[in-house]
């Protein structure tokens, strides 16, 4: 048995519990839609994984450049201030 749903005049529809489960669509989940003839085929869009370092140079450093080096001696610093007591 197909699960049904009425279209409201603003062209929205509520989508059945048991195909909002199986589908594993949460509240505020981007749904697509596919024209299969004269079906469409409903679908939750998932966020693909971004790739490692996608978003890097977006956003403006803040303070001092710090090169490599400085860096590795503050790292160390902080690593032994950490374990100093055991």
């Amino acid at each position: 048995m197909a699960d049904t749903s009425t279209m409201s005049s603003k062209g929205q529809v509520v989508i059945p519990k048991r195909v909002r489960e199986a589908l594993q669509a949460a509240s505020g989940a981007r749904i697509g839609f596919e024209l299969k003839g004269d079906r469409a085929v409903m679908f939750v869009v998932r966020r693909k994984a971004a790739k490692p370092g996608a978003g890097y140079g977006l956003l403006k450093g803040k303070g001092r450049k710090v090169g490599l080096a400085a860096w590795d001696r503050e790292l160390a610093r902080a690593v032994r201030r950490t374990h100093a007591g055991g």
